[in-house]
């Protein structure tokens, strides 16, 4: 008897002797190993592992009988033992088809095309919405003055029927985009055109617009007067600054002044969430949420407008 520590990388079969191995494939103690007692039948790998050394076995003790050594037959070798095996369908994995992968890539592509269907009707929708010539504003919803807390009234369908100096008329037709190329609006005049304003700009060279206090104006369609300090004034409201729409910020901004006023207002537009975050609590309507839900859940473009004064600066 003697010990061994030496590891084959083959898989053998026991021809005379006894091995003993040590926990190595997975059992809880030593195996031992004997040759085969019959080799008038065909060798059967579960048959005879009794006799079988597995690539990778650690023999730990050996014993001869009549002075014979212990001798083993080499079965498999490389990629032809267990081990081998396991490690080249690492390497080289193969093709697996099964009727279950076949009826996934199949449920898979369907789902793909219904996907590809209902994104393209959401973009053709969309686009539709949002950006086809006939669009138009549904309505406007103003806060209520007279009550405490402030609370959203009914919806306005038309906002031309607003008062021309309130304070939501006067952001629609002054917080955006819009300019004049060849006496042409570039942008979106959805909400100039709603409210029944135009915009003007002075006629003098480009390189001087910023010469003066308020490049652009704009004024109600129809002439509408206001009182100011006893004095009759006719009704437009310069934009002095723009802040353009940022989609990180959620919103844009001008600071604009009527005409004969000595203080300016800022108007700003965006995503409701965001200008709640602006105002001053008390300011809010109570039922903002309410009123932005049921409009949401219809599927309506919802913008806010709030608006602040700036007093105390001097021209």
């Amino acid at each position: 008897m003697y010990r061994t520590t030496d590891t084959s990388d083959i898989r053998s079969n026991l021809l005379f002797g006894t091995v003993v191995e040590p926990s190595g494939q997975g059992e809880s103690v030593p195996v031992t190993k004997t040759a085969l007692l019959r080799v008038d039948r065909p060798f059967d790998l579960k048959e005879h592992a009794s006799s079988v050394l597995f690539c990778g076995t650690k023999v730990i003790q050996t014993r001869y009988y009549n002075n014979e050594p212990v001798k083993a037959l080499v079965l498999r070798t490389g990629y032809n033992t267990s081990k081998g095996q396991l490690v080249r369908s690492i390497l080289y994995p193969v093709p697996a088809d099964f009727k279950f992968d076949r009826d996934s890539y199949k449920f898979i592509i369907i789902l793909a095309c219904i996907a590809t269907i209902g994104l393209a009707y959401t973009v053709a929708l969309k686009t539709g919405t949002l950006t086809e010539d006939g669009l138009d504003m549904w309505g406007v919803v103003a806060v209520s003055g007279a009550s405490k807390p402030p609370r959203l009234g009914r919806p306005q369908r038309d906002p031309r029927q607003l008062n021309e100096l309130h304070p939501l008329k006067l952001g629609m037709a002054t917080c955006h985009s819009l300019t004049l190329l060849d006496d042409e609006l570039a942008g979106d005049p959805l909400d100039l055109k709603s409210t029944g304003w135009v915009l003007e700009e002075p006629d003098i060279p480009e390189h001087s617009n910023y010469e003066i206090l308020t490049p652009t104006i704009v004024k109600p369609r129809k002439t509408a007067n206001i009182d100011v300090d006893d004095i009759h004034l006719p009704l437009e409201v310069g934009i002095v600054q723009q802040h353009q729409f940022v989609s990180s910020l959620q919103r844009a901004s001008v600071v604009t002044r009527v005409l004969g006023e000595d203080v300016l207002r800022v108007y700003t537009k965006g995503a409701p969430e965001m200008l709640r975050t602006l105002c001053i609590p008390e300011t809010v309507p109570d039922n903002l949420y309410e009123v932005l839900n049921s409009y949401a859940e219809k599927g309506y473009r919802v913008i806010a407008v709030a608006t602040r004064v700036l007093e105390g600066t001097t021209f």
